[in-house]
Formats: C-alpha cells, sequence, structure tokens
C-alpha cells in the first residue's frame, strides 16, 4: 500500500508540474478514484495531498523500500515530512521509530 501510495504521489507531483498547481489536480483526482473504487478507502483529497507530501520528501522509490521509512505504517509516514523538512531529520526520525517501536504519538513529541 505504501508502494501505491508513493506512486500515486509521483504522478500528481508530474501531473501538477506539467498542467500548474491551481489546476485542480488532487480534487479531481481524489473524485476519480473514489469514483472507480468506491470500496476503498484512502482517496480523499486531504490524504492525496499526504501522498504528495510523501512522494516530494522521499523521491526516490528505492529509498522507501531500502530505508526503514518502508516498514513505518501510514500515519507515522505523514507524520515527518509534516513536521521535518530535512531529509537527514526525518531519516534518522523513521530509523529510531522502527528500531524502538514509537508509537505515532511518541514519533509527534
Amino acid at each position: 500500500m505504501i508502494s501505491l501510495y508513493w506512486i500515486i504521489g509521483t504522478r500528481i507531483l508530474e501531473r501538477q508540474r506539467d498542467a500548474g498547481w491551481g489546476s485542480l489536480v488532487v480534487r479531481q483526482l481524489a473524485e476519480d478514484l473514489r469514483s472507480e473504487f468506491p470500496a476503498m478507502k484512502g482517496f480523499s483529497r486531504s490524504n492525496l495531498f499526504y501522498m504528495r507530501a510523501f512522494a516530494a520528501a522521499w523521491p526516490n522509490v528505492g529509498a522507501i523500500v531500502q530505508q526503514p521509512v518502508g516498514r513505518l505504517p501510514w500515519g507515522h509516514i505523514i507524520t515527518l515530512p509534516e513536521k521535518l523538512d530535512d531529509s537527514g531529520a526525518r531519516e534518522w526520525y523513521s530509523a529510531k521509530a522502527v528500531e524502538y517501536g514509537w508509537s505515532r504519538n511518541v514519533l509527534l513529541n
């Protein structure tokens, strides 16, 4: 699921780069995904923005699979780019969250 979210986030970044930020890419994609997959959860507009932030924070898919971030739950992953701009800090916190089994609340603190 994490890989799917990264792919969707990457596609959003590409489309926004090509069409421009104000092109309502995220809103249209959310509507299209919910229409196409009505039984699936996780395709809200706000979650798509999280996917976009995720792909922007980890632009290399290999970094996700091979790094600790790939072993974190989605709630942890979306917290990291929300709170940390520095990629080194994100990597450190993701590694510690995996190593010590931090809950999302511990990660937030």
